[in-house]
């Protein structure tokens, strides 16, 4: 509870069980987040323009989902900067469906801050913008159709798409209402599906 805080976010994340939620005050913290399979809510309650995650340790992700977490499982309303690896804002893997909602990734410095792997996630209402090295999103191998939605995507200055880069035996992701606005650079590199969205050039 905000009026009597955990120490970390991680330690409030392990002691709650499954469908109860971490509200996160605003601020500025230094994480490496792992959900681990639990199944809960994590909120900055604030939302993304007071509430800030950077790289404790730049070796591993802000956010990681690894263990089939469902799309109950929900990270909502925060700003993830400054990772410098990949998948090192948000990792997907390990079968989860997570959906991550009302957050910002900036200023990263990294090959693919967002990255899917065997995972069927979803972003939504999420804006993905002034980053720098390759595409914004990485969709590597999976059965799993991870979905876009409500997005916007501008001012990623990447070598190979402003958005997203699907490998050839990734299931193509779905993109629907969104914005793509990277100028000089293809929006996307492979199949994807796009739908009621606006894409630059």
């Amino acid at each position: 509870a905000i009026d009597n805080p955990f120490a970390s976010i991680q330690a409030g994340m392990n002691f709650v069980q499954n469908s109860q939620s971490v509200l996160v005050d605003s601020g500025s913290y230094s994480v490496n987040i792992d959900f681990d399979g639990k199944i809960i809510t994590l909120k900055g309650i604030q939302g993304a323009s007071s509430t800030i995650l950077t790289p404790a340790n730049p070796n591993l992700p802000i956010v990681k989902f690894s263990n089939n977490e469902t799309s109950s499982t929900i990270v909502d309303g925060f700003s993830l900067h400054n990772s410098e690896m990949y998948g090192g804002a948000i990792s997907y893997g390990g079968n989860s469906e997570a959906i991550v909602k009302n957050c910002v990734i900036t200023n990263t410095i990294s090959q693919h801050p967002i990255s899917f792997y065997y995972s069927g996630g979803s972003l939504i209402n999420c804006l993905v913008a002034d980053n720098e090295g390759y595409s914004p999103i990485h969709f590597d191998a999976s059965s799993y159709i991870p979905k876009i939605i409500n997005c916007t995507f501008a001012n990623n200055n990447a070598p190979d798409a402003g958005v997203a880069q699907m490998s050839t035996n990734a299931q193509p992701p779905s993109f629907i209402n969104c914005i793509m606005w990277n100028p000089g650079v293809q929006e996307l590199d492979g199949t994807a599906n796009v739908s009621y969205s606006i894409v630059e050039g």
